[in-house]
């Protein structure tokens, strides 16, 4: 397990703390974790967890409406309303 592995597995404990200067560290240690596959320490953070879980409801959703969104029948209907009025104006 690399340390954003591990940073990423400390985002949902409730030992974590924040240190300006290196970012997430252990509350226990004040370090960055260095486990290896487990902390025995960790104690699941709930909260952390459902904000996690909902950011990435988020994020599917969004990328599901982009997808929708660049529909390339679009396109064409805009193409074709844009010719269409090309040659009102200048078709007289």
């Amino acid at each position: 397990m690399d340390l954003k592995e591990r940073l990423q597995y400390c985002k949902t404990c409730e030992k974590r703390e924040f240190n300006s200067s290196i970012g997430i560290v252990c509350s226990l240690t004040k370090e960055k974790p260095n486990f290896q596959n487990r902390c025995s320490d960790y104690v699941m953070d709930a909260k952390a967890v459902e904000k996690i879980k909902a950011q990435i409801s988020y994020n599917n959703t969004s990328s599901e409406s982009v997808e929708k969104e660049s529909n390339p029948v679009w396109f064409f209907i805009g193409l074709l309303i844009a010719v269409i009025k090309l040659l009102l104006i200048f078709g007289r």
